[in-house]
């Protein structure tokens, strides 16, 4: 029985610890939809991260707010749940693109917040790009009509011609 003691208690202590880590389900209100164009310029050198800034994107939370009748008290989270880059002449794949990241900023809040990102893009990326989000609570941001974001990218090859990119965003609000 000595030599088992210390393993029963391990497993005790375990199986108490686990017990207080439930995740509390955490049910969406609705999605907020915004979508932006980019033009990629050709000749890119590889050495730099390229900056775009996209600015005065339209945010339909206020107005998905007003007619479900709830206010932004109404809400706790705003994350973001999908960044997509698609090519609009499906014919250019992302694989030039070495590193990606997107960050949102408003006029009254110009500290930018990174919202999605993408490292070590795989060479076999086709011609849409779907970026990771990050887990950031992002209200403050799209509590106002319209919003921009900060494109850094990172290229592994030089364009010879500029690419055309919808980029669609979507936001995930909770109570």
């Amino acid at each position: 029985m000595k030599r088992y003691s210390p393993f029963i208690i391990i497993l005790l202590g375990l199986l108490v610890g686990l017990q207080g880590c439930q995740r509390e389900i955490v049910k969406p209100l609705f999605e907020v939809e915004s979508v932006a164009t980019l033009t990629i310029d050709a000749g890119l050198n590889t050495i730099e991260t390229h900056h775009y800034k996209i600015e005065d994107i339209a945010s339909t939370l206020l107005a998905q707010l007003k007619t479900r009748n709830l206010s932004m008290d109404d809400i706790q989270v705003i994350k973001p749940q999908v960044v997509v880059f698609t090519s609009l002449d499906n014919e250019t794949h992302f694989s030039f693109i070495q590193a990606v990241t997107v960050d949102i900023y408003t006029r009254k809040n110009p500290i930018e917040a990174e919202i999605a990102f993408q490292e070590f893009i795989p060479l076999n990326t086709k011609s849409e790009l779907t970026l990771f989000p990050s887990l950031l609570n992002i209200k403050e941001y799209l509590s106002e009509e319209l919003f921009s974001i900060d494109i850094g990218l990172r290229v592994r090859s030089f364009l010879n011609r500029n690419v055309d990119v919808r980029i669609d965003i979507i936001f995930q609000v909770e109570e």
